[in-house]
C-alpha cells in the first residue's frame, strides 16, 4: 500500500516534466565519427545554400525567417552573417526553435 501511495504522489511531477530530449545538447567533437557524403554549404552574394540538405534549399542571409518547403523537421530557416568567417543558422517548426548553431571557416579557408 505504501508503494502505491508513493507512485501516486510522484505521478504529477512525472506528468509535468519535459520530454526526455528537452534541454541543451552539446557535442563532443573528439567522439564524432564522420562517414558518408560531406555536408555542402555556400554563402555567396547574400544567399545561403544548403546543397547537401534533402531537398536542397537557398535562403537570403539577412537574419529573418525564410520559408522552406518540403522539409518535415523545420519550415523556416534564418541565416545571419556574424562576420566574414561565421554564420548563425536557426531552424524553426511552427515558430518553435528546433535547431540553432553557428558554422565557421578558418581565415585561410581550410576546414
Amino acid at each position: 500500500m505504501k508503494i502505491r501511495f508513493a507512485l501516486f504522489a510522484l505521478a504529477p511531477a512525472v506528468a509535468m516534466a519535459g520530454g526526455p530530449f528537452d534541454g541543451t545538447w552539446k557535442t563532443q567533437p573528439d567522439s564524432v565519427q564522420i562517414s558518408g557524403k560531406p555536408l555542402v554549404y555556400e554563402l555567396k552574394d547574400g544567399m545561403y545554400q544548403c546543397r547537401s540538405c534533402a531537398p536542397p534549399y537557398s535562403v537570403k542571409a539577412d537574419g529573418a525567417d525564410q520559408k522552406i518547403a518540403a522539409h518535415s523537421y523545420y519550415d523556416t530557416v534564418a541565416v545571419r552573417v556574424v562576420d566574414t568567417h561565421t554564420v548563425e543558422i536557426t531552424s524553426k517548426l511552427a515558430g518553435k526553435v528546433i535547431q540553432s548553431g553557428t558554422a565557421a571557416v578558418s581565415p585561410d579557408g581550410s576546414p
